[in-house]
């Protein structure tokens, strides 16, 4: 059994034939990590909090990407339903950070949570919310045994909003 580090939230599918959906919107506040989320507020995106119920953007690179000559300006791409991306697993009990092979099945969904393990913030998929579910697995990446496994998810569309 290996303990992988957590790594940052990636996209990695976007389906045959399509190409994310890149804006430029202004940040509210705070310094975003890479692979943050982000939610749309007037016209404007607010950084999600650790235990989010709507999302609207995946913010891919840290805080000091912003757009050269546009300071305030991120480059962030609308998630859609159908596109997968990278997450690690988290438990707040790390030997209990680990997937069931059971869980690959794509029905079984999650919760997200912005955790830090070992100094590192990431967006994880949370094996202990079950009840605000905010993503699907859909593929395992790496060996089950390992603690803060890889997976790929899709996001549940009742969590994405595009609305001010």
């Amino acid at each position: 059994m290996a303990t992988l580090a957590l790594k940052p939230l990636e996209l990695v599918k976007i389906p045959s034939g399509g190409a994310a959906e890149y804006e430029k919107r202004t940040l509210t506040t705070g310094t975003p990590i890479a692979g943050d989320l982000g939610v749309l507020t007037n016209n404007e995106i607010t950084l999600c909090g650790a235990d989010p119920t709507v999302i609207s953007y995946f913010i891919q690179a840290s805080g000091d990407s912003t757009i050269p000559g546009e300071t305030s300006k991120l480059q962030v791409v609308r998630i859609h339903p159908d596109y997968e991306f990278e997450i690690s697993i988290y438990h707040s009990t790390p030997a209990s950070a680990v997937l069931a092979a059971a869980d690959i099945d794509g029905q079984v969904e999650y919760g997200i949570i912005k955790a830090t393990v070992s100094g590192v913030t990431a967006w994880c998929l949370d094996l202990e919310e079950t009840t605000t579910k905010s993503v699907r697995i859909v593929q395992a990446v790496g060996s089950f045994a390992d603690l803060y496994q890889r997976v790929r998810v899709q996001f549940l569309s009742s969590r994405l909003t595009f609305a001010n």
